[in-house]
């Protein structure tokens, strides 16, 4: 398929230049199909001549599904499939610009599809971004990696049915996504504990390395020094507290380097 070159398009591949990848001859767009509903500005998505949402109804689909979600401001979106349009139109409409909604596909070739008739003016919003496709997930996982988790209450999964059903694509998916919260959510715990102790601590260094120059050597002075020693490795993590006595205990029987 040839790039799209209109005004608003192009807008939107200068913020979120990616896109413009999706704009190719996929081997695979002939399996999928974009239809309208007569006398309503509604569409269905099919695969392979199966329907992926309501054929009469998408959007009193999806009315219902978001009705079964309580979606908070500082939540990020996150919608499995892109099998009902509908749905990616009423979680835009939902949501205040800026507000993070990531539309995920198995498949890139349903993305030039659905350009004209639904994305082009869902991704014209800040925030919103897609993801479809193997080639696509690790853009994606990167996003959701760099994401402030400081400033996110959860993550809302939202899941179309028709897509989710047909391939294990959005098992796997979620469950990344899952474990790159929990280790953020981890990290941001670890620094609520910790935080004011490492300022206490960063601030008594600064003012005392100059009276009493610690020990400076490099880690490769310790090569081949150690052979036959157990050591332990310390590093600040939510565990790291619960552990101290067991650190004290054994402090002068085994190497302790700590690190962060």
């Amino acid at each position: 398929m040839s790039q799209i070159n209109d005004t608003i398009s192009s807008k939107i591949f200068e913020r979120k230049p990616y896109l413009r990848n999706y704009f190719q001859n996929w081997e695979t767009s002939n399996l999928w199909d974009i239809i309208p509903i007569k006398g309503q500005l509604e569409y269905y998505v099919s695969y392979k001549g199966e329907a992926l949402s309501s054929k009469f109804a998408p959007d009193k689909q999806a009315e219902r599904l978001l009705e079964s979600h309580n979606i908070k401001e500082t939540d990020v979106i996150v919608l499995f499939g892109l099998g009902n349009p509908q749905l990616i139109t009423r979680i835009n409409d939902k949501i205040k610009p800026g507000q993070i909604f990531i539309m995920l596909g198995d498949d890139g070739a349903i993305v030039p599809l659905l350009w004209e008739p639904i994305l082009k003016e869902v991704l014209s919003v800040p925030g919103r971004h897609i993801f479809a496709g193997e080639s696509f997930l690790g853009m994606g996982m990167n996003y959701i990696e760099a994401l402030p988790i400081e400033r996110v209450s959860g993550l809302k999964v939202i899941r179309n049915q028709g897509d989710t059903s047909r391939t294990n694509f959005y098992n796997e998916t979620e469950s990344r996504i899952q474990s790159v919260f929990s280790a953020k959510m981890s990290d941001l715990l670890t620094k609520f504990e910790f935080e004011r102790l490492w300022i206490k601590n960063s601030i008594w260094n600064l003012l005392n390395v100059a009276k009493t120059p610690p020990y400076r050597f490099q880690i490769s002075d310790l090569q081949d020094k150690l052979k036959g020693h157990s050591a332990l490795l310390v590093s600040a993590g939510p565990s790291l507290r619960k552990n101290i006595p067991v650190i004290r205990k054994i402090r002068d029987k085994v190497f302790i380097l700590s690190c962060d």
